[in-house]
């Protein structure tokens, strides 16, 4: 009877072999091992039909391979019968069925490295949509408004930033109408969104602004009369 690990050995050599990465010593064992067994020749030969690899897939999209794996392991060993010999053709279906699972198995894995590639070569890069922007003061500093806290008064204005919108609130002080605060008038921030961001500007009169990616809007920090 063949052994479970002899049907995985031949099912790995073959997936070898197909995606090319066998080396000397693999395609001389996997030739020793076609003479000593002609079905295995056979599986190869169904292996490399892509009608029938084509099928497994789609089967394999479909059902639950936690349960197929329970039903190949109860086929190809009953522990209670264990001088039980499958026949010929039993064999040569398990054996297609251990390739192209392993075939599966490795072209899965493919696929996940390769998309974990490009995820990791594009984390660089600003997504359409990102809350990223510059916030430009009247005193030439500069804040990075979704890396740093934005919560302050700046002259009698309380200037915050939350989830996407900057808003500039008159508080109690901004209405007292001194002089100081009238002088506020003339100082301006600026809002910068940089490429693929976007961010909302909501100014101490109230008025809403939505920026898009590459924009850049210059504005009092409150309005003559608020």
């Amino acid at each position: 009877m063949k052994k479970e690990k002899d049907i995985y050995r031949d099912a790995a050599l073959i997936r070898k072999i197909i995606c090319g990465e066998a080396n000397d010593l693999e395609k001389n064992e996997f030739e020793k091992r076609i003479k000593e067994d002609p079905d295995l020749e056979e599986v190869y030969k169904q292996i490399q039909d892509k009608s029938y690899l084509q099928s497994h897939f789609e089967n394999y999209r479909k059902y639950s391979w936690e349960k197929a794996y329970v039903r190949f392991l109860q086929q190809i060993q009953d522990k209670s019968k264990p001088s039980r010999v499958l026949p010929i053709r039993r064999r040569w279906a398990v054996a297609s069925v251990a390739v192209v699972a392993v075939l599966l198995i490795s072209f899965s894995t493919l696929h996940y490295y390769q998309s974990k590639t490009q995820t990791e070569l594009h984390t660089n890069v600003i997504n359409p949509g990102t809350k990223k922007a510059k916030l430009s003061l009247g005193d030439g500093g500069i804040i990075d408004v979704d890396k740093q806290k934005v919560d302050m008064i700046v002259d009698g204005v309380r200037v915050r930033y939350r989830e996407g919108v900057l808003s500039y609130e008159p508080t109690n002080d901004t209405r007292l109408q001194t002089k100081e605060s009238a002088k506020a008038a003339s100082q301006a921030n600026e809002l910068f969104i940089p490429r693929g961001g976007e961010n909302t500007l909501i100014l101490s009169d109230g008025t809403k602004v939505r920026l898009n990616a590459s924009s850049k809007l210059t504005y009092p920090i409150r309005f003559t009369g608020d």
